[in-house]
């Protein structure tokens, strides 16, 4: 029954009735008939698969990608109990946690693979736009995974299945590399493919709209074209030139999202909303101080204000004995867009790409719009994606700060702040983009009431490898450790070469 329960919500229920898998009655010939069919079981396990590996790449690595070490590294959350030590860059978390977050393989990943081998060139259900829709969710993980690790298994990573249980470790280069080809192959498959090839009644991200699917594989290619620009411009510059020939995201409806249910189901809600419950934490200084001093009219929709009635953030990095000076009861908590039972999660939105066009027209990377307009519009797109009254969006787009003004690298300050606020609740991905670009500018901290951590005062670049690598996987761990640097969470990953303090 647990079975049946997840293909309902994963939307297969009913066009499984009308391919007659579920029988609740007659003869046993019947039932057998179905079983011993191999075409139906595979169908059947590949749409299962494929709804699995969907839902999971939003939901998986939530508690430590996203709350635990992005929401504090990307300077938007302070925890009040133990996930400070996090805040603190104290790299406490070196046991379990590391671990759950790294064998994020094991969910997405793992069900993605499976579809990849049913449907490859040759495969049992060869498939080339089921093969494509699945490499897109592959990628995606594994962009997550190498961007917080840098060298990990890639080529081998996931196939656990197969028997490969010491996996080798990939040069971060060589999997950018191999990313940005297979997204190239995943958007002019899904481009030249035919509706039926997709995933209806299976897809819960798109509901098999092919255009959409297209779209979002060459949204995440800019995205990672822009990633390494300034690690190697030679590689990136053609791939960005080309991702922007092409249809990207470009409206709220074509956010890759996942919607929730205002639910008691724990599988239907947003997960993050159990996890700030467990976590308790608060908005920082820097957060509401962004917005404030700016009168954003997101503020209000993004923060929730104090007992006294007004928005007030917390410093990162408090020193423990500073802990206790505060009451977190007196310091502004997320929104609902945040935390609510029926938030939403995003993996790439409107407003990210047209920020990441923006960047791209500043440093002449083959954007033809202007930057000052797509910047504009990033922040229109994000607006409306809250809700936020047409009136007050245009009220604010009316103000001279919502306009690029200054050198080059202050216009470049002024987009990637806004692509900060506009990550919303993906804070991995505002971490990360923190670390490509500098800004917001995150200092090290040298006052005496922060914590210097294990990092000097600077923010970390990348997370620890788990325990568990060492004890079954030691020399491949070893190996990466030897080529990309000291398994130290200051250790920069490959793309990582803007140091802005």
């Amino acid at each position: 029954m647990k079975i049946l329960k997840d293909i309902i919500k994963g939307g297969l229920f009913l066009s499984l009735l009308a391919m007659g898998i579920f029988t609740f009655s007659g003869c046993d010939d019947e039932l057998q008939s179905i079983n011993s069919n191999p075409n139906v079981v595979e169908d059947l396990a590949d749409k299962y698969l494929f709804t699995n590996a969907a839902r999971q790449v939003f939901r998986s690595p939530v508690h430590f990608f996203h709350f635990t070490y992005g929401s504090q590294y990307a300077h938007v959350y302070v925890s009040s109990n133990l996930a400070r030590q996090v805040d603190a860059y104290l790299d406490a978390f070196t046991g379990d946690n590391y671990s759950d977050a790294f064998n994020f393989c094991k969910g997405p990943i793992r069900y993605a693979n499976e579809v990849l081998d049913l449907t490859q060139p040759g495969g049992k259900l060869e498939n080339p736009v089921r093969y494509a829709m699945a490499k897109v969710l592959a990628v995606y993980s594994f962009s997550v995974i190498t961007d917080a690790w840098g060298d990990i298994p890639y080529s081998e990573g996931g196939k656990g299945q197969q028997g490969v249980l010491r996996p080798v470790y990939d040069t971060q280069k060589s999997i950018y590399t191999s990313m940005l080809e297979d997204l190239k192959n995943s958007e002019a498959a899904i481009r030249n493919g035919k509706l039926e090839q997709g995933y209806s009644g299976a897809d819960p991200i798109f509901n098999n709209d092919l255009d959409k699917w297209g779209r979002f594989a060459n949204s995440l290619r800019l995205r990672l074209a822009m990633r390494i620009r300034f690690a190697d411009e030679a590689m990136a510059k053609p791939i960005i030139a080309d991702c922007l020939s092409k249809p990207l995201i470009e409206t709220n409806e074509q956010n890759v999202m996942q919607t929730n249910q205002d639910s008691d189901d724990g599988e239907l809600y947003n997960p993050w909303y159990g996890t700030f419950a467990f976590w308790n934490f608060r908005l920082s200084k820097k957060y509401i101080d962004m917005l404030q001093t700016t009168a954003d009219p997101r503020l209000p929709i993004m923060a929730q204000k104090t007992p006294a009635g007004t928005y007030v953030g917390v410093e990162n990095g408090l020193a423990e004995s500073e802990q206790g000076k505060i009451s977190f009861d007196n310091i502004s908590k997320p929104g609902s867009v945040f935390i609510g039972k029926a938030a939403p999660l995003f993996i790439i939105t409107a407003a990210e790409v047209s920020f990441l066009r923006a960047e791209a027209a500043l440093f002449a990377l083959g954007e033809q719009s202007d930057a000052n307009e797509l910047y504009r519009k990033g922040i229109r797109l994000h607006m409306e994606s809250l809700q936020v009254a047409d009136a007050k969006i245009n009220e604010y787009l009316a103000t001279p700060i919502v306009q690029l003004s200054g050198n080059l690298e202050a216009k470049f300050e002024q987009v990637s702040n806004q692509f900060w606020i506009a990550c919303g609740a993906n804070f991995f991905e505002a971490w990360t983009n923190i670390r490509r670009t500098g800004y917001p500018r995150i200092e090290q901290r040298t006052a005496a009431h922060l914590s210097k951590g294990a990092t000097n005062g600077f923010l970390p670049k990348r997370f620890l490898y788990p325990q568990t690598e060492y004890s079954s996987n030691k020399a491949n761990v070893e190996k990466a450790i030897a080529a990309q640097g000291a398994d130290k969470i200051d250790t920069p990953v490959w793309w990582d070469k803007r140091d802005m303090n």
